[in-house]
């Protein structure tokens, strides 16, 4: 899942397919038991010439209590790639206002 969810993300920034380079930290902080609500989110972090790094969160939300809390994050290194597997540059990223 936290690999599906990095490549939404490159491919979004990227405009072009994502290729899983590799994993660098996974933390699975609390279970998502059955009956919950999983919310995914992502960010790139940072770029490279043809990578990015990309932040994946995992929340868990409770339907009767509304309440969240963080299951898992991960960051991973993608590949932006042309439809042949030929690594494209990409833009890089820089802070939000």
């Amino acid at each position: 899942m936290l690999v599906y969810i990095a490549a939404i993300i490159v491919m979004k920034h990227s405009v072009n397919a994502a290729v899983k380079a590799s994993m660098d930290t996974v933390s699975f902080l609390s279970p998502a038991r059955v009956g919950v609500k999983l919310i995914l989110d992502g960010v790139v972090i940072s770029t490279g010439r043809t990578l990015m790094e990309v932040y994946v969160k995992v929340e868990c939300q409770h339907l009767e209590t509304v309440k969240r809390a963080i299951t898992t994050t991960a960051i991973l290194t993608m590949f932006a790639v042309y439809s042949l597997g030929i690594r494209t540059k990409v833009s890089g990223v820089g802070p939000r206002n």
